[in-house]
């Protein structure tokens, strides 16, 4: 008779058999991903399986699986902003750019990395998105930010034409830890001439076309 294998043993051959598998099936699920012309953001999102698959019913768009909930796309934000902020990269900020369950836009704050103090999570997302829907206007997308979206990212938003931003922390959880966007909302909620930054402005050379005219004369307007 043979001697049945301890379970331990099985235990410990299964496991390295799922980690294998595991491995295998995600190296060939992002090359085919890239054949067929998925986005960055979204090989990356389908590497790891969502948590929320088990408890969430429907199709995902992005996976072929599960559909991402609002609370999923909010946790790899904060995911995001974890993993940068643990690198070294720059400051604990991410966000995701996401139309029709599909995340199409997606950055971390590079601005210590880049020395470019515009470089925050949600501008990066949206000018992935924008390159991905080669267009200024995101109508019908939805963003995901790690923080509240300073006075700055705001302003992005609204100029996309986005009406919907999902968010994990406000402005006044991230203060203790030294980010205060709150004070440029603030700022910006004074009357000119009270502000901080002084905005003076100066008479034109009547003499020098004025870019609006030459602009509307040339490109027509902006919807």
């Amino acid at each position: 008779m043979k001697k049945a294998l301890h379970p331990t043993v099985g235990c410990i051959a299964f496991y390295f058999y799922r980690h294998i598998v595991g491995l295998a099936c995600t190296f060939f699920k992002d090359s085919l991903m890239k054949v067929i012309g998925k986005s960055t953001a979204e090989r990356q999102a389908c590497r790891k399986p969502c948590f929320h698959a088990t408890i969430n019913k429907g199709k995902c768009p992005v996976r072929g699986g599960i559909m991402m909930t609002e609370q999923a796309f909010m946790q790899k934000a904060i995911q995001m902003a974890c993993e940068n902020a643990s690198s070294g990269h720059g400051t604990p900020y991410g966000a995701l750019v996401v139309k029709d369950g599909h995340i199409i836009g997606s950055g971390v704050n590079e601005v210590t990395a880049t020395n470019d103090p515009t470089a925050h999570a949600e501008i990066l997302a949206i000018r992935e998105a924008c390159k991905h829907e080669n267009s200024i206007k995101l109508e019908g997308c939805v963003i995901y930010a790690s923080g509240e979206p300073c006075p700055m990212c705001l302003a992005a938003i609204y100029y996309t034409g986005i009406k919907t931003v999902y968010y994990g922390y406000s402005k006044e959880e991230a203060v203790p830890f030294g980010f205060n966007s709150g004070a440029i909302y603030e700022q910006i909620a004074l009357p000119m001439e009270q502000r901080s930054v002084q905005m003076k402005k100066l008479e034109n050379d009547q003499s020098e076309p004025n870019p609006f005219v030459i602009w509307e004369q040339t490109q027509g307007k902006l919807d």
